[in-house]
Formats: structure tokens, sequence, C-alpha cells
């Protein structure tokens, strides 16, 4: 769907860290994909290998039903906005100007909605309660990202504070 609606995006994630990255992007590239790997090394261990946890099949089902549902909104997030990347940075080589569609209508960060839930699910799909330890602190990351990307996109990116006024919230409308 993506390489219909908005190949140029997929395109340009294939390069993670790029010229205007920010320092707090830098970190989060670097560690993001090793505490990511390590839960599902832990998982794996648990739910298969040793079983140190145990959880009912139907959460199984619950978790896929779920993350059925929540993909589908971080895609339409990324097949709406042409800068959507892996790392904060001000696009100014591609004109950067706020996205104000789709989703981001709702919520100004849609597709840190969908990688948290997607982070949470993967325990139950899994079927791993060890999951849910580095699952939370890579959830809580995303959530301190999300705190950093939106102060900075508030400081440097014309019209988003507008944009932040119209769209109040970050990730969960009516809480945050």
């Amino acid at each position: 769907m993506l390489a219909i609606v908005n190949p140029e995006m997929l395109n340009k994630r294939g390069s993670v860290v790029k010229e205007g990255t920010k320092g707090f992007d830098k970190v989060w590239v670097a560690v993001y994909p090793l505490l990511t790997f390590g839960n599902l090394v832990i998982m794996g261990l648990d739910a298969v290998r040793f079983q140190w946890s145990f959880m009912p099949f139907w959460l199984t089902f619950l978790g896929v039903f779920m993350f059925v549902f929540i993909t589908p909104f971080a895609l339409w997030a990324m097949a709406v906005n042409r800068f959507f990347e892996w790392t904060a940075r001000i696009q100014d080589d591609k004109q950067h100007y706020v996205c104000t569609t789709g989703p981001y209508r709702i919520v100004r960060h849609p597709g840190y909605v969908g990688l948290i839930v997607s982070i949470l699910l993967y325990p139950l799909i899994l079927g791993s309660w060890w999951g849910f330890v580095l699952g939370g602190v890579l959830a809580v990351m995303v959530v301190i990202r999300t705190a950093q990307e939106d102060h900075m996109l508030q400081k440097e990116l014309r019209g988003y504070t507008e944009y932040a006024r119209r769209v109040k919230y970050r990730l969960i409308p009516l809480v945050w």
C-alpha cells in the first residue's frame, strides 16, 4: 500500500540517520533496535524454550485482533505524511510543512500511537508475560521521544504551534 500511495517516504526510510537528525534521535536509533531484539529473544525464551510464565492462548487471539486494528492507523499516518521518517528532523530539503490530514486530525503523533500499542501487543501475540518488562521500557521511551520531537517541532517547524493548538493531544485524545 505504501509503495503505491507514498513511495517517496518508503524509499527515504531505507536510510536512518540523515543530515539534521537531532541528538536525542541518534541515541534512539542506537538503543531501540537493541532493546526490541532483546525483547524478542526474551519472549522467545519465555514462551517457547523455558516457559517461565504461562499466558492463556485466548490472549494471543486478543493481541492479534487488536494488532489488526491498530496497524492500519499507523500505516495511514505513513501514507498521508510525506515527511514520515525514522528520525526527527526538519526536512528543509523537501520544504517541510505540517501534515494535518488523515490521523493527524485526531492526534499529533499517530505513528507513535501505533508503535506503542504494537510494542505492548507483541507479548500477547507471542505468549510471554516477561515481554511486558522490556516492552514497558520501550513504550516509555517512545512517550519520551514523542515529547522531545513535539518540543522540537514547536520550536523549529513553521505552523506547528498553531497546529498544536488545534490538535491538542499528542498520543491519546482527552489524555495527552
